[in-house]
């Protein structure tokens, strides 16, 4: 997998024919070898346009493809260097060097983890001859990095706040390193990088990215259509990614009146809440209780078991209500009394 490379032209001189400089900005996660590196090419302009060589030409490699832009203006330039080879060319080429450096470290984890569980990464790198320090590194979308956990001879295993009891060594050494991410949630869709330090050659890297699936959130109620009768709409919703699917586990003694379809919204962290009812006719001194089944047949499956019970009463009873008093006055009493 290509690693995301920056290069900057930078003019320098005055003919007509301006010698630049090509800057390697290394971004820290990914650099290999040196802190920069840098490539003296002539640029000459473009026949089909009038470009200006002297504005800084910002290149991009992401993958095997490229992309330039002129700094300031939107212009055209023809880069070569001292052997007639194309920007393209040179680019390319360094490209496959990084990749061939990535290539020397092989890696393994989750790339999917149902929420509330644990994910597990690892990393080995081929010789470890010169590694000074192992580091576990979390990127975000925003592209910036934080350190999670580190390993080195000297100072050992050091997880790092806040990160403690969240990540957890399962391995550590120079040429290999697991670590267990605990509990995982949305907030720990990112990609995980961990780092070989080697001494004089760099960082040597590998990353996986991770997303997080499954139910957050649970909510489950039952109540009486009417009071005193024996129609109760049980309710169902479920907070997760994708979208919880919902369905029904009814017992052979009560009739389904109603049912709805189910309602699905979006939430602003990307998950999704997803709600039904169903209405039954129990009868009377019912007690018992109605399943609602999440992602049914679906990895991370859940059962939600509702409860209700009508109890032993009247027709001129007040249903649930004085059922549910009943109860607590048999408690309040060898009290009060």
């Amino acid at each position: 997998m290509y690693r995301k490379r920056t290069f900057l032209c930078i003019p320098d001189g005055q003919n007509q024919y301006d010698t630049f400089i090509v800057k390697h900005s290394l971004i820290p996660r990914f650099h290999i070898s040196h802190a920069h590196l840098w490539i003296v090419i002539k640029c000459l302009e473009n026949p089909s346009s009038s470009p200006s060589p002297r504005h800084a030409l910002g290149f991009t490699i992401q993958a095997s493809l490229f992309k330039a832009q002129l700094r300031g203006k939107t212009e055209s330039v023809l880069c070569t260097d001292s052997r007639g080879r194309t920007m393209l060319h040179v680019l390319i080429f360094i490209c496959v060097l990084f990749e061939a450096a990535a290539s020397q470290i092989s890696g393994y984890g989750n790339e999917t983890a149902d929420y509330g569980g644990d994910a597990h990464y690892g990393c080995a790198v081929a010789n470890p001859t010169g590694v000074l320090q192992v580091t576990w590194q979390r990127l975000f979308k925003d592209e910036s990095i934080e350190n999670l956990a580190t390993y080195s001879k000297r100072f050992g295993q050091q997880v790092n706040d806040p990160y403690r009891g969240k990540v957890i060594f399962t391995e550590a050494s120079l040429s290999s390193t697991s670590i267990t991410l605990r509990n995982v949630s949305w907030q720990d869709e990112s990609c995980y990088i961990c780092s070989f330090n080697v001494y004089p050659d760099g960082s040597k890297r590998r990353q996986i990215c991770l997303t997080v699936q499954g139910i957050s959130a649970v909510d489950t109620r039952s109540v009486p259509r009417e009071e005193g009768a024996r129609e109760i709409v049980f309710s169902c919703s479920a907070t997760g990614k994708p979208a919880p699917t919902i369905e029904w586990d009814i017992p052979p003694d009560a009739n389904r009146l109603d049912q709805t379809q189910t309602s699905t919204v979006s939430n602003s962290d990307q998950t999704f809440t997803s709600s039904q009812n169903i209405t039954l006719q129990i009868p009377t001194g019912w007690d018992g209780h109605v399943d609602c089944l999440l992602n049914n047949g679906m990895r991370g499956q859940r059962r939600e078991t509702i409860p209700f019970s009508l109890g032993e009463k009247d027709p001129t009873d007040r249903g649930m209500y004085q059922s549910a008093i009943k109860p607590v006055w048999g408690i309040l009493m060898p009290v009060l009394f």
